[in-house]
């Protein structure tokens, strides 16, 4: 079970033009549908990595997350160019064919950290990839990271006129605040 963690907040969303950039530089049908998943559902990476195969409801177009933050579960809505992204990708077959994880890598899904490199990969491709610090740790801190795409869900979302409240469900935000941050 992989837990969640708030990641650092960031005000920045990508611009559409930027976002289509990205998903034009992926390098497999696996990389652009994660990216689709993170700016059309707004999951957490921690989510992401935990969607299993039978959490994807095609026909009714619903997403189950089963492994919140908090331990929280929720359904949110699949959009329909996931659902047709979705097809393609299963369409091509999964490595692991045994697995249960829509990502799977080994014995379980891809890590967070793995999905973290996979976007930023993709950030650089694209063109759009900046340092925007570094930590005290040494540890660099990117533009373009899963948590970008959550915020880029949030604003995308709001600015196409959805209610904050329906954002704060989709997000699994408890607090409407938090919702208002991103």
């Amino acid at each position: 079970n992989k837990i969640c963690t708030a990641p650092m907040q960031r005000k920045e969303v990508l611009a559409e033009k930027e976002a289509r950039k990205v998903k034009l530089n992926s390098k497999s049908r696996r990389d652009a549908l994660i990216i689709v998943i993170f700016l059309y559902t707004g999951v957490r990476r921690c989510e992401l990595v935990n969607i299993e195969i039978s959490h994807i409801d095609l026909e009714k177009r619903r997403l189950h997350v089963a492994k919140g933050k908090n331990r929280k579960k929720r359904d949110i809505p699949y959009p329909r160019r996931l659902v047709s992204a979705t097809k393609r990708y299963l369409e091509i077959g999964i490595d692991d064919t045994d697995s249960k994880y829509i990502f799977p890598s080994g014995e379980g899904s891809l890590t967070k950290g793995r999905v973290s490199t996979i976007v930023r990969n993709m950030g650089e491709r694209a063109g759009i990839q900046s340092v925007m610090g570094e930590g005290m740790d040494g540890r660099v801190y990117y533009r373009v990271t899963p948590h970008l795409l959550r915020h880029t869900f949030a604003t995308w979302a709001y600015n196409r006129g959805m209610n904050v409240h329906k954002i704060m469900e989709m997000m699994g935000h408890e607090d409407l605040d938090t919702t208002w941050g991103y």
